[in-house]
């Protein structure tokens, strides 16, 4: 399972024992409290900031039995316009994101659309309904569930934060955050949920962004 997102792209998992409903709202409390505000960069330290220099991504985690929270931090040699056209090109997900089946925007209002994300693991078919609110001007974007509709977790946030660090040669910064709360999953998917997959989060995105600006 990957996302993104928004979602994710770790904002898909195989949880047989639910199913993801457009008619049906979504049967669990808030949890997480809402990103509303521009996120400041991740704080790194010396030896994060080595590894980022050095072209690979910072990963901060914690886990525990059924949520947990991840981050990814990544360079990304592209303008900040490209990292956003590839984080924002949706279409291009279930070619570029493994797992990814179909998405869907079912509203739009303001700086917010509403996304529907089906998703395939293994055979087993979930999906999630969120609601994304952009402010490229700002340098980040959020999730949060539509709770009109049912999703395949129990709750979820996360954000992008693109922040353009250098023009010639274009170097952009990726944050990427996620924090989700799971009933019913085995710690070991907790722990790749926020591991493996968040850094895959942010891999799809460098590998289509360069390639993007490498052709132009």
């Amino acid at each position: 399972m990957r996302h993104a997102l928004a979602l994710a792209l770790v904002l898909c998992l195989p949880l047989s024992a639910q199913a993801s409903d457009p008619d049906k709202p979504h049967p669990h409390a808030q949890v997480f409290t809402p990103i509303t505000t521009a996120p400041d960069a991740a704080s790194l330290n010396a030896e994060e900031r080595a590894t980022l220099d050095e072209g690979d991504v910072v990963l901060q985690q914690q886990q525990g039995e059924d949520a947990g929270w991840g981050l990814a931090v990544q360079y990304i040699e592209a303008p900040a316009d490209v990292v956003w056209d590839t984080i924002l090109g949706y279409d291009h997900y279930p070619d570029r994101v493994k797992g990814v089946k179909t998405t869907e925007i079912y509203k739009r209002e303001g700086p917010s659309f509403w996304l529907d994300m089906q998703c395939s693991t293994a055979g087993i078919k979930y999906g999630l309904y969120t609601i994304n609110s952009v402010y490229k001007e700002q340098g980040w974007m959020a999730w949060v569930l539509d709770r009109d509709r049912k999703s395949d977790v129990y709750d979820m946030i996360g954000y992008w934060r693109v922040e353009q660090v250098r023009t010639d040669p274009p170097l952009t910064r990726l944050d990427y955050f996620t924090q989700m709360k799971i009933r019913g999953v085995p710690g070991f998917l907790m722990r790749h949920l926020t591991g493996g997959a968040l850094e895959d989060g942010t891999a799809w995105v460098k590998k289509y962004s360069e390639q993007t600006w490498g052709s132009r």
